[in-house]
């Protein structure tokens, strides 16, 4: 029997901001989406029937196992582009919490993708393989790519970013997951740009209006649903403040919540702050050391191994 194997890494958003309105009501962005080591695990094994099966990890309880999991959806997504009938046994280990920002359905589903198009000896193109992964989620086509790239439109629209330097990051993960949808509703801050700017900006990927110059990677990254979420969930805000308060004032949110995280230049002082951290966190948040994920493509390729 062949298995084949992906890690799904997660993403943070250095830094998002909301640009304007589409005429459906979906919000506008810019943001730069960053992969970090931090990752689901997805196996494929050959079977007719098309399964998947969870194996626990973190948050794994939060993770719908039926036809509505992203894993699934992509699969069956995969073969009505490709024309063929959806098959294969899934395993999915998570590694990624559920509900925190950090995109592990999305990856989960560009993983899936992924393995398919390899057992399969891609039968879609790159532009088919892209297209599938936008139905299934706005940020599912970055976790094909990889690595560091700017997001616009409702973040499917992906760009080249100047050179991020690799960064250690310290994430502080609260038991509870927030609401995308309810954080956007909730939103109440200014736009950044009105309406019709927005959308000439967006539809012009050669603009010269780049908002996101990383300089310093111990900087807070501007976000501007982390209002409108601490809003929502008063004890997001009361973890935010005591951090902050701790002398941690670079402390940023990522997506819309709830995971939160600081950025460091060196190992030593990533693993000095997870340190304080866990003696300043409260009971439940889980403090954790990672890094970045560059050339996520090339750590993507299926690894085969008999059993």
């Amino acid at each position: 029997m062949t298995v084949t194997r992906l890690h799904a890494p997660a993403k943070l958003n250095l830094g998002l901001r909301v640009v304007g309105r589409r005429a459906d009501g979906y919000h506008l962005l810019d943001t730069v989406f960053h992969a970090i080591e931090l990752h689901d695990t997805l196996w494929l094994v050959d079977a007719d029937e098309l399964s998947l099966e969870l194996v626990g990890g973190a948050g794994g309880d939060r993770v719908p196992a039926g036809d509505d999991n992203l894993v699934l959806r992509a699969a069956r997504a995969f073969a009505a582009a490709a024309g063929l009938s959806p098959s294969g046994r899934f395993r999915l280990l998570k590694g990624v919490p559920a509900g925190g920002g950090l995109g592990g359905g999305s990856s989960d589903a560009a993983a899936a993708l992924l393995l398919l198009q390899h057992r399969l000896g891609s039968p879609l193109g790159r532009r088919d393989l892209e297209e599938v992964a936008a139905t299934l989620g706005a940020d599912v086509p970055f976790f094909l790519a990889g690595g560091t790239r700017r997001g616009r439109g409702v973040g499917e629209i992906l760009s080249e970013t100047r050179p991020v330097p690799r960064l250690w990051f310290v994430l502080l993960v609260p038991p509870f997951g927030t609401s995308t949808a309810a954080v956007f509703k909730n939103l109440r801050a200014e736009l950044t740009l009105a309406e019709g700017a927005a959308t000439n900006s967006i539809d012009n990927p050669g603009s010269d209006n780049e908002l996101w110059v990383i300089e310093e990677p111990c900087t807070r990254w501007q976000n501007d649903l982390e209002t409108s979420a601490e809003q929502l969930y008063p004890d997001l805000a009361r973890l935010a403040a005591t951090i902050r308060a701790a002398g941690f004032s670079s402390l940023s949110m990522s997506g819309s919540g709830s995971t939160l995280f600081l950025s460091y230049a060196s190992p030593a002082d990533a693993i000095a702050a997870q340190v304080r951290l866990q003696e300043l966190a409260p009971p439940g948040v889980r403090v954790l050391l990672t890094r970045s994920a560059h050339g996520m493509v090339a750590s993507r390729t299926p690894s085969t191994v008999e059993s």
